[in-house]
């Protein structure tokens, strides 16, 4: 139990490197509108459909996770336990398309995992670097209205303005990314072995329960013998 416990606050670190890099982003990412990063014309709408669908990506494995780790037999089903092991044959030189159509949509190792939400996040940058290089007329940030036309200074202000905030939200999504995946592998090794340390203790507690039993039984034999008028048991 106290191996759990420090996993816990391993995995209770990582999220909160999440909230501070995002100030709490995803603690609300539920209740966000769905927005398809790749399709997003401009830099808020790009980062808002990204943190949101790697929330939803990550929710999603540990959710089917732990439905199977709950599931009868799970233990003893060999099958089952194969779903966290990383796909075996794989060549040096297969693609991450190839690895993921290896994986399935059902694997949980930490390979399988970490892989998919690479995935995600190698389209993120390639929309951020689309993103960075485009030249965007519409106001960014506040007091850049452009009344009377576009003054060029201005313009150039705003696209060095973007340009910074996209380098340093390519660095933050990396590090979240990173820490996101340990925190998923720590919770995938630690909750198998909390389901049957429970498992442990219940049978303990009702080996404990019988035990108890059976000494108040034996406890009453002296009383029974006491003054008897034979020394022979019937």
């Amino acid at each position: 139990m106290k191996f759990f416990k420090q996993i816990l606050i391993t995995f209770f670190t990582a999220i909160m490197t999440v909230t501070l890099f995002y100030g709490g982003y995803t603690i609300f990412a539920a209740g966000e509108k769905k927005i398809n990063f790749r399709a997003a014309n401009n830099f808020y709408d790009a980062f808002d459909g990204y943190h949101g669908e790697m929330n939803t990506y990550f929710n999603n494995k540990i959710e089917k996770m732990l439905v199977l780790i709950d599931s009868d037999g799970f233990y003893q089903d060999a099958e089952k336990r194969k779903k966290f092991l990383a796909p075996s044959g794989l060549p040096d030189s297969a693609t991450t398309s190839e690895i993921l159509k290896a994986c399935g949509e059902d694997n949980f190792s930490s390979y399988c995992v970490g892989i998919g939400s690479l995935q995600i996040y190698s389209e993120y940058l390639t929309k951020l670097q689309y993103l960075k290089r485009t030249l965007d007329f519409s106001p960014w940030g506040q007091g850049s209205t452009f009344e009377g036309g576009v003054i060029a200074t201005d313009l150039l202000r705003k696209q060095y303005k973007k340009a910074d905030t996209i380098d340093k939200e390519s660095q933050d999504a990396k590090a979240v990314l990173e820490a996101s995946v340990a925190a998923y592998n720590e919770f995938r090794m630690a909750y198998p072995m909390h389901k049957k340390y429970q498992e442990m203790l219940n049978k303990l507690t009702k080996y404990k329960l019988v035990l108890k039993d059976v000494r108040l039984r034996v406890a009453e034999f002296p009383v029974r013998f006491v003054d008897a008028s034979t020394s022979q048991c019937q």
